[in-house]
Protein backbone atom coordinates (compact mmCIF):
# COMPACT_ATOMS: atom_id res chain seq x y z
CA UNK A 1 0.00 0.00 0.00
CA UNK A 2 1.73 3.22 -1.25
CA UNK A 3 1.72 6.55 1.17
CA UNK A 4 -0.45 7.96 -1.71
CA UNK A 5 -3.41 5.38 -0.92
CA UNK A 6 -3.40 5.81 2.55
CA UNK A 7 -3.79 9.33 2.55
CA UNK A 8 -6.58 8.84 -0.07
CA UNK A 9 -8.69 6.48 2.30
CA UNK A 10 -7.75 8.83 5.19
CA UNK A 11 -9.25 11.50 3.33
CA UNK A 12 -12.21 9.89 1.99
CA UNK A 13 -13.26 8.97 5.93
CA UNK A 14 -12.74 12.23 6.84
CA UNK A 15 -14.71 13.39 4.25
CA UNK A 16 -17.73 10.75 5.22
CA UNK A 17 -17.29 11.70 8.71
CA UNK A 18 -17.79 15.62 8.21
CA UNK A 19 -20.49 14.15 6.12
CA UNK A 20 -22.20 12.24 8.65
CA UNK A 21 -21.62 15.26 11.56
CA UNK A 22 -23.52 18.09 8.74
CA UNK A 23 -26.41 15.10 8.51
CA UNK A 24 -26.72 14.63 12.43
CA UNK A 25 -26.66 19.07 12.67
CA UNK A 26 -29.37 19.24 9.67
CA UNK A 27 -31.56 17.18 11.84
CA UNK A 28 -34.48 18.43 14.14
CA UNK A 29 -34.52 17.43 17.70
CA UNK A 30 -37.33 15.33 17.07
CA UNK A 31 -35.55 13.68 14.96
CA UNK A 32 -32.12 14.01 16.78
CA UNK A 33 -33.96 12.54 20.30
CA UNK A 34 -35.61 9.29 17.82
CA UNK A 35 -32.05 8.72 16.42
CA UNK A 36 -30.63 8.96 20.19
CA UNK A 37 -33.79 6.89 21.61
CA UNK A 38 -32.90 4.00 19.10
CA UNK A 39 -28.99 3.67 20.18
CA UNK A 40 -30.18 3.48 23.81
CA UNK A 41 -28.67 6.97 24.40
CA UNK A 42 -29.57 8.46 27.56
CA UNK A 43 -30.43 12.67 26.66
CA UNK A 44 -32.39 13.76 29.75
CA UNK A 45 -29.37 15.63 30.29
CA UNK A 46 -28.67 17.20 27.48
CA UNK A 47 -29.43 21.16 26.87
CA UNK A 48 -28.65 21.97 23.41
CA UNK A 49 -28.94 20.26 19.91
CA UNK A 50 -25.29 19.91 19.64
CA UNK A 51 -25.19 17.89 23.02
CA UNK A 52 -27.41 14.95 20.69
CA UNK A 53 -24.94 15.38 18.24
CA UNK A 54 -21.78 15.03 19.98
CA UNK A 55 -23.50 11.91 21.99
CA UNK A 56 -24.90 10.29 19.01
CA UNK A 57 -21.11 11.46 16.51
CA UNK A 58 -19.71 9.05 20.05
CA UNK A 59 -21.74 6.85 19.43
CA UNK A 60 -20.97 6.54 15.98
CA UNK A 61 -17.02 5.91 16.44
CA UNK A 62 -17.71 3.52 18.86
CA UNK A 63 -19.88 1.62 16.21
CA UNK A 64 -17.32 1.82 13.84
CA UNK A 65 -14.55 0.00 15.87
CA UNK A 66 -16.99 -2.70 16.12
CA UNK A 67 -18.63 -2.26 12.93
CA UNK A 68 -17.41 -1.75 8.86
CA UNK A 69 -20.79 0.12 8.09
CA UNK A 70 -21.24 1.62 11.90
CA UNK A 71 -24.67 0.63 11.47
CA UNK A 72 -23.94 -2.81 14.12
CA UNK A 73 -23.34 -2.14 17.70
CA UNK A 74 -22.02 -4.54 20.48
CA UNK A 75 -24.96 -5.96 22.14
CA UNK A 76 -27.76 -4.65 19.53
CA UNK A 77 -29.71 -6.22 16.78
CA UNK A 78 -28.92 -3.72 13.66
CA UNK A 79 -31.64 -3.98 10.50
CA UNK A 80 -29.32 -3.87 7.61
CA UNK A 81 -29.67 -3.80 3.95
CA UNK A 82 -27.78 -6.47 1.46
CA UNK A 83 -25.40 -3.64 0.63
CA UNK A 84 -24.25 -3.14 4.28
CA UNK A 85 -24.37 -6.98 4.68
CA UNK A 86 -21.78 -6.97 2.32
CA UNK A 87 -19.58 -4.85 3.49
CA UNK A 88 -20.19 -5.68 6.86
CA UNK A 89 -19.11 -9.64 5.33
CA UNK A 90 -15.71 -8.62 3.67
CA UNK A 91 -14.89 -5.97 5.63
CA UNK A 92 -14.04 -7.22 9.16
CA UNK A 93 -13.27 -11.08 9.03
CA UNK A 94 -12.32 -11.54 13.03
CA UNK A 95 -15.71 -11.82 14.31
CA UNK A 96 -18.88 -13.95 13.70
CA UNK A 97 -22.19 -12.62 12.25
CA UNK A 98 -25.42 -13.60 12.84
CA UNK A 99 -27.78 -12.47 10.16
CA UNK A 100 -31.66 -12.87 10.89
CA UNK A 101 -33.62 -13.05 7.34
CA UNK A 102 -37.36 -12.22 7.60
CA UNK A 103 -40.55 -10.96 6.50
CA UNK A 104 -42.13 -8.29 7.69
CA UNK A 105 -45.42 -10.25 7.14
CA UNK A 106 -43.58 -13.43 8.67
CA UNK A 107 -45.45 -14.41 12.75
CA UNK A 108 -42.53 -16.80 13.20
CA UNK A 109 -40.12 -13.97 12.94
CA UNK A 110 -41.78 -11.80 14.74
CA UNK A 111 -42.16 -14.32 17.85
CA UNK A 112 -37.99 -14.85 16.97
CA UNK A 113 -37.70 -11.06 17.61
CA UNK A 114 -37.53 -10.64 21.55
CA UNK A 115 -35.44 -13.80 21.81
CA UNK A 116 -32.55 -12.60 19.07
CA UNK A 117 -32.50 -9.31 20.94
CA UNK A 118 -31.57 -11.27 24.29
CA UNK A 119 -29.02 -13.42 22.72
CA UNK A 120 -27.17 -9.58 20.88
CA UNK A 121 -27.29 -8.31 24.49
CA UNK A 122 -26.24 -11.63 25.96
CA UNK A 123 -23.23 -11.94 22.95
CA UNK A 124 -22.18 -8.27 23.38
CA UNK A 125 -19.24 -7.76 21.32
CA UNK A 126 -18.50 -11.53 20.29
CA UNK A 127 -20.82 -11.29 17.69
CA UNK A 128 -22.25 -8.83 14.64
CA UNK A 129 -26.45 -9.45 14.99
CA UNK A 130 -28.14 -7.94 12.05
CA UNK A 131 -31.38 -8.12 10.67
CA UNK A 132 -32.27 -8.36 6.76
CA UNK A 133 -35.93 -8.50 5.29
CA UNK A 134 -36.04 -10.61 3.03
CA UNK A 135 -38.59 -8.77 0.37
CA UNK A 136 -36.46 -5.50 0.17
CA UNK A 137 -32.93 -8.00 -0.05
CA UNK A 138 -34.62 -10.50 -2.33
CA UNK A 139 -31.72 -11.31 -4.45
CA UNK A 140 -29.83 -11.07 -1.37
CA UNK A 141 -31.79 -14.01 -0.10
CA UNK A 142 -31.87 -15.77 -2.94
CA UNK A 143 -27.98 -15.68 -3.36
CA UNK A 144 -27.78 -17.73 0.25
CA UNK A 145 -30.40 -19.99 -0.85
CA UNK A 146 -32.59 -19.24 1.76
CA UNK A 147 -35.99 -21.30 1.51
CA UNK A 148 -38.00 -20.71 4.61
CA UNK A 149 -38.45 -17.74 7.18
CA UNK A 150 -37.32 -17.00 9.90
CA UNK A 151 -33.70 -18.35 8.81
CA UNK A 152 -30.55 -17.73 10.64
CA UNK A 153 -27.29 -17.39 8.81
CA UNK A 154 -24.20 -17.50 11.00
CA UNK A 155 -21.06 -16.07 9.03
CA UNK A 156 -17.50 -16.26 9.63
CA UNK A 157 -14.29 -15.11 7.48
CA UNK A 158 -17.28 -14.05 5.10
CA UNK A 159 -18.67 -17.19 4.40
CA UNK A 160 -22.24 -18.79 5.37
CA UNK A 161 -20.81 -22.08 7.99
CA UNK A 162 -24.26 -22.88 9.67
CA UNK A 163 -27.90 -22.00 9.33
CA UNK A 164 -30.70 -22.43 11.50
CA UNK A 165 -34.61 -22.14 10.16
CA UNK A 166 -37.65 -21.78 12.73
CA UNK A 167 -38.15 -19.29 15.35
CA UNK A 168 -35.72 -20.18 18.27
CA UNK A 169 -35.19 -19.25 22.00
CA UNK A 170 -32.28 -17.03 23.14
CA UNK A 171 -30.97 -19.64 24.75
CA UNK A 172 -30.68 -22.20 21.06
CA UNK A 173 -29.60 -18.57 19.40
CA UNK A 174 -27.06 -18.32 22.06
CA UNK A 175 -25.73 -22.32 21.26
CA UNK A 176 -26.06 -21.79 17.76
CA UNK A 177 -23.46 -18.83 17.97
CA UNK A 178 -21.35 -20.04 20.44
CA UNK A 179 -20.14 -23.29 18.98
CA UNK A 180 -18.52 -21.01 16.16
CA UNK A 181 -17.27 -17.92 18.57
Amino acid sequence: VSSSQVVSTQQQQQQQQEEYLAELRSMSLKELKLACSRRNIRYYKFTSPEDYVQALWKCHQKALEFSVTGVVQPGMVADVTGEQLDAEMTGRTDSVIVVDVYATWCGPCKLLVPHLESAARQLGDQARVLKLDSEKNASWAGRYQVQGLPTLLLIKNGRIVDRMEGAHGADAILGFVQTHI
